[in-house]
């Protein structure tokens, strides 16, 4: 889980290139040729689950409750 959880942190914090660059350092094969797309609607997680639930069993708040 610790490589999960730094693929997303370069992904929050340095955008999607970023968390690919990333993942090829790692040994995970991309293909880094191919241009990131625009998410194409808004992720909105409390339409799909209760994060606050989520966030209250793992006693953790997320920053990006989207990701």
């Amino acid at each position: 889980m610790l490589f999960e959880a730094l693929i997303g942190a370069f992904l929050s914090a340095g955008g999607e290139m970023a968390a690919l660059l990333y993942m090829d350092w790692i040994g995970i094969k991309v293909n880094i040729n191919i241009t990131p797309y625009e998410r194409q609607f808004n992720a909105c997680p409390d339409n799909l689950i209760i994060v606050s639930y989520l966030e209250s069993l793992l006693n953790y708040s997320f920053r990006d409750r989207s990701l």
